[in-house]
Order: C-alpha cells, then sequence, then structure tokens
C-alpha cells in the first residue's frame, strides 16, 4: 500500500465539529477476561488497524459498529454516562459545550499523490510501528480530526461515521 505522510500540523482549511453520536463502551479488562489464552492474539478491528485490546483502556463502540479504545479519563472528559445496557455496556453520550469539539478537515483526492492513501504518524494510538511510535492509515474521504486543547492528539474519522455522528458548527 503506497501511502502519502500528511503532515497535520501544515494542513489549513480546518473546521469545528461536534460529536452527536452515542457509543458504549466497557474496560478492555473486562473483554479479555473470559479468554485469558486467547488476551495476547485478540485484536479490535478499527479504523486506524488492528490493535491488540488494551486492558486498561476502554473498548468502545460508536452508533455505526465503529470501534477504537481510549483512556477511561479522556472518555470521561468527552462523554457522560447515560445508563448500562442489558448485557453490561455502559452507554454513553457527548457532553455540549466548547469542550466537546474537535477541528477536521476532510481528506480530498487533491491532497495525495496519485493512486495513494492518506497516513498520519506520530498519533496517540493506531498501528503501532517498530520505534514505538503509532501511524493511522485512511482512504479519500476520510476527516482528520485533532483535539482543540490538544493539537497533538489526531485521528481519522470514516466518512460514514462523521455524517452519521458529528455535526459541524460553523
Amino acid at each position: 500500500m503506497q501511502t502519502t505522510l500528511l503532515e497535520v500540523h501544515k494542513l489549513a482549511g480546518w473546521r469545528t465539529a461536534k460529536k452527536t453520536g452515542r457509543l458504549v463502551a466497557l474496560l478492555g479488562s473486562l473483554v479479555i477476561q473470559h479468554h485469558p489464552r486467547l488476551a495476547s492474539k485478540l485484536k479490535l478491528h478499527t479504523l486506524e488497524g488492528d490493535e491488540p485490546i488494551n486492558p486498561a483502556a476502554m473498548v468502545c463502540i460508536g452508533s455505526l459498529g465503529d470501534a477504537w479504545q481510549q483512556a477511561p479519563a479522556k472518555l470521561l472528559r468527552k462523554y457522560d454516562i447515560v445508563g448500562i445496557t442489558d448485557d453490561g455496556w455502559v452507554e454513553y453520550k457527548p457532553k455540549d459545550g466548547p469542550e466537546a469539539e474537535i477541528d477536521v478537515i476532510q481528506v480530498t483526492a487533491e491532497m495525495l499523490a496519485e493512486g495513494t492513501l492518506p497516513e498520519v504518524r506520530g498519533c496517540h494510538w493506531g498501528v503501532k510501528q517498530p520505534d514505538g511510535t503509532f501511524n493511522q492509515f485512511g482512504k479519500v474521504g476520510v476527516w482528520l480530526a485533532r483535539l482543540k486543547h490538544d493539537t497533538s492528539d489526531f485521528y481519522f474519522i470514516d466518512d460514514l461515521v462523521f455524517r452519521n455522528t458529528y455535526e459541524l458548527v460553523e
């Protein structure tokens, strides 16, 4: 797979968006507790790539079935608990207000070398590289997002997920 490296901090045309879709989450250790022998082999299929399940992270499933992991404290900064599902997952809704807003830019074909896919390096999560850093890979039309209060935290959001669970604020 050929990629074009996107230099996140050099991109222009960022817009403001906020999450509107709900999610469910469960602590990673609870996801794998019934299969301890398989724990090192279980992978979570995410937009960013297949990741080992982190026992200390929250495994999140969005309203469209998209999956990702994040630290419990970070999840609680962005979401409020709504309740518990019948199968034991915690249900969350996005917080309202400026702390819920993110910067986004949609990746277009014009941003990429012909026949390549977008790549970002230095992410907080994604596909772990031999040097210990994380990369993420996307496709044309994906949204690149970054936190307003921490622009070093950036990630891809699939276009279908974005259109159904986010809204542009402007």
